[in-house]
């Protein structure tokens, strides 16, 4: 049981990560819910790459990938929860939709309500949040009761490899953006501090201007594109 109690610590720990993220981003947003500034257009545009880079986080998280599909292969005593918990995954890409036609529309218009995008933002974070507390409170438990002990240990692996590959693309991401800013930006310790943490890319700020190169979700690295297919896959299977 070792190898199980090494992986959810590991689950637990990109868990904080993001859920700092999602507080850090909501509470700036509410911050910001009386200041003018924010309908400018450059403002809007660091919005919504943030609010992509923020859902790509919640995309890629572990126990989507590998946690999940492993407990519905092993027990369905979990059916329940897991469907519980799918129900908040699509709830909050609802309201992500919303936040990102306003933030579309306001920097096309320049113009955005801002105590209207607080509230879905707000929703957004709080959603997920909530979907994150079940999962360590409820879904942590049942996990390692029913995943065998020889499935922790492969997972534990793919820990790993999953590591390397968010790590690598947050570097490749990094280097294009020091290339793209100019000189001034690249001096700026910011960046370096940011490439030793590649899972608080939230704090990163928007590299582009041009509209066009921000994605909804930026390219997962192929092998991570894999597994995340796999387990999209084991749902729909369900």
């Amino acid at each position: 049981m070792l190898t199980a109690t090494y992986a959810l610590v590991a689950l637990s720990v990109e868990q904080a990560s993001i859920r700092k993220n999602l507080t850090t981003f909501r509470d700036s947003i509410s911050n910001n819910d009386n200041d003018r500034r924010a309908t400018d257009q450059a403002t809007l545009k660091s919005l919504l790459s943030k609010i992509n880079q923020l859902h790509q986080r919640c995309h890629w998280r572990k126990v989507d990938i590998y946690l999940i599909p492993a407990i519905r292969k092993a027990t369905k005593q979990a059916d329940l929860l897991l469907a519980e918990l799918e129900s908040l995954s699509l709830l909050g890409l609802s309201v992500l939709r919303s936040i990102r036609d306003r933030l579309q529309q306001g920097i096309t218009h320049s113009a955005v309500k801002i105590e209207e995008l607080g509230a879905s933002v707000t929703l957004y974070c709080n959603t997920m949040l909530k979907k994150m507390d079940r999962e360590e409170g409820e879904l942590f438990t049942v996990a390692r009761h029913a995943i065998p002990s020889e499935q922790w240990f492969d997972m534990a692996q793919q820990f790993l490899v999953h590591d390397r590959l968010v790590f690598e693309h947050d570097a490749l991401m990094m280097a294009r953006a020091r290339a793209e800013a100019g000189p001034a930006m690249q001096a700026q310790a910011f960046f370096a501090e940011q490439l030793c943490d590649p899972l608080l890319a939230l704090n990163r700020s928007n590299w582009n201007d041009d509209l066009s190169d921000i994605e909804p979700v930026r390219a997962a690295p192929p092998a991570l594109m894999q597994a995340q297919t796999a387990a999209d896959g084991g749902r729909r299977g369900r």
